[in-house]
């Protein structure tokens, strides 16, 4: 497959990606930390004053001359943290802020390749319906809707949805545009274009048809035929078939004669033509939106139906490193002369995200995963993969590189999304494992491993990483297993 590299690195400059192997973590650094499963920390003394000013207009506030109480009546207090939400809710909630969303806007690489697939390959989207999986500012959908699409559905959960709606309106594509908040796998598509409702089965009899009818209907269709599957669900006399049972895979076998065909057209299944999504996370699957994007895909997707992007693949790299290993890892053997080393074995345990440069590389690249989102099924996202670094030139590996790439193959022109540090850096960087040993290797030497990459049991957005890697070279013979998680 021709892949247009040149269209993959365009020219502006890529602001939302800290350079420097010193600096702090960036905003994406600082939302990963977000605690799990626990309670948010109390507010800081500023978020305190802050309400001070409101309680004090409150009801309770003491009439001019009285003395003061001492403290405000406990229900007029506002609650300080949600014990009902979980480690899934701080994720959807780190994406309320616009602060994330400006960073992945001023990724030129990532948000120009989404502009570059869909405007310019304007007759895919033509007249199409287009569904845009985790839609944030609806910046996606815009570009889509620009593109000539006759309709865009946006589904977004966090609470950036608000400004979202209010961004189409104010770019004049609230007719175009339809920005929902909610979570994939429970809100409904829109059906009825006049009065957004579904109206009811009006008898248990009819209903019987109906689920027998369609019930071959999505069997003949999940073979392909969506020709067939139409004319089937013509004997439905007219009523929505999209909630019911069979809709979702649940329904009765069909019965042998309680249908016929019919010529009165009905409803429109609930499909999209084309699904967008920028799904992918750190080391692709950490915090990533790809069972989502599954789901929407099986559950909304037409047969032939496109996806953007739909291929991707996981490639590593070996890297010297000394300088930061020794700042961020090695670091705690001896501070202020005191043994602090079972903290650097916390630190080796978490792999870190940040920019590498490409003249730190000293192997070849090797490729562990890849995966085609037009077929593939979420439980792909664990693998096991077997790899050979070869070196090219004589140096010290102190660390294997992790990173993606994103391919529009449904584009006239492929196009390419890097994240390799051999290109222009993006907000997602790298991801780098650092090995306990330092390994001195020959130039032609070979270090050889396998990946085993899980989501993690408790919360699968986080990854579960396990690492065995052995050379034997001139000047070392090491063989070792590590195990990182991804939190």
């Amino acid at each position: 497959m021709d892949v247009d590299g040149k269209d993959a690195a365009p020219p502006a400059q890529v602001t939302g990606c800290n350079l420097g192997r010193h600096d702090g973590p960036g905003l994406l650094g600082r939302i990963r930390d977000t605690p799990r499963e626990v309670a948010p920390p109390m507010p800081s003394a500023r978020l305190v004053d802050s309400v001070r000013p409101a309680q004090r207009a409150g009801s309770w506030a003491p009439l001019r001359g009285s003395p003061a109480p001492r403290d405000p009546p406990p229900e007029r207090v506002p609650p300080l943290q949600d014990d009902t939400k979980t480690s899934k809710d701080y994720y959807f909630d780190s994406y309320s802020h616009f602060g994330i969303h400006e960073e992945m806007l001023k990724d030129a690489v990532r948000t120009q390749t989404y502009m570059r697939s869909i405007v310019n390959n304007g007759f895919l989207f033509k007249d199409k319906v287009v569904l845009d999986v985790g839609c944030g500012t609806g910046i996606l959908s815009l570009f889509a809707s620009k593109a000539g699409a006759k309709h865009v559905y946006g589904i977004e959960c966090s609470g950036i949805a608000e400004q979202a709606m209010q961004i189409v309106k104010d770019n004049g594509f609230a007719d175009k545009v339809t920005i929902i908040k909610g979570k994939v796998e429970e809100i409904t598509l829109p059906v009825d274009k006049v009065t957004g409702e579904v109206p009811p089965c009006p008898s248990p009899e009819r209903a019987t048809t109906i689920v027998g009818a369609l019930s071959m209907a999505f069997a003949t269709r999940k073979c392909g035929n969506r020709d067939a599957a139409r004319r089937l669900c013509s004997a439905c006399w007219g009523e929505p078939p999209w909630l019911l049972p069979c809709a979702r895979g649940r329904g009765p076998s069909p019965p042998s004669a309680a249908w016929h065909p019919s010529d009165t057209p009905s409803p429109p299944l609930p499909q999209v033509d084309i699904i967008i999504s920028e799904w992918m996370g750190y080391f692709l699957f950490y915090e990533s939106m790809l069972d989502t994007v599954i789901f929407a895909r099986d559950k909304w997707l037409n047969p032939g139906g496109l996806i953007f992007p739909d291929k991707a693949t996981i490639s590593i790299c070996g890297i010297e490193d000394a300088e930061y290993k020794q700042d961020k890892i090695e670091y705690w053997q001896d501070v202020y002369g005191f043994d602090f080393s079972c903290i650097g074995k916390l630190a080796l345990l978490e792999p870190l995200v940040d920019c590498v440069q490409a003249d730190q590389i000293c192997t070849n690249d090797a490729q562990i995963c890849a995966i085609d989102i037009n077929s593939m099924k979420k439980e792909d996202a664990h693998f096991q993969s077997a790899f050979e670094l070869t070196a090219t030139r004589n140096d010290f590996i102190h660390a294997l590189v992790g990173y993606f790439d994103c391919t529009f193959s449904a584009c006239h022109k492929p196009l390419l999304l890097p994240t390799s540090p051999r290109h222009r850096q993006t907000h997602w960087k790298q991801t780098v494992f650092y090995l306990e040993d330092t390994i001195p290797i020959c130039k032609g030497e070979t270090l050889k491993g396998t990946l085993t990459c899980a989501p993690n049991a408790h919360n699968p957005r986080d990854l579960d990483i396990v690492l065995s890697y052995s050379c034997n070279g001139r000047r070392c013979q090491v063989t070792r297993v590590q195990d990182y998680k991804m939190r």
